[in-house]
């Protein structure tokens, strides 16, 4: 990974406490403990209690993770379990 800020930057929109958001932070959360990341910030987001944030960032399905950072942005789609977390860290992909 190159570039100075290497941490992690991750926002997860989601709607309420539906089962596929619940899996998707589950998967998610998982995820980071299997690949042993600790440097990270994970923002989870309602869009029922924020719905400017997903209109700002375009989203139009949930669950939604966006990787800000490193560059370049990447944005998946789904419940997380088939997201490769250390596959998001290279700047270069």
């Amino acid at each position: 990974m190159t570039g100075k800020n290497k941490k992690l930057i991750l926002k997860l929109f989601i709607v309420g406490g539906s089962s596929n958001s619940e899996k998707a932070i589950e998967n998610l959360n998982k995820n980071l403990t299997q690949n042993n990341l600790t440097d990270y910030e994970l923002s989870i987001i309602d869009v029922q209690e924020s719905p400017e944030l997903a209109i700002s960032y375009h989203i139009i399905v949930l669950p939604t993770l966006i990787k800000t950072n490193p560059f370049p942005i990447k944005i998946i789609v789904g419940d997380m379990s088939k997201v490769e977390l250390t596959s998001l860290m290279d700047a270069e992909a």
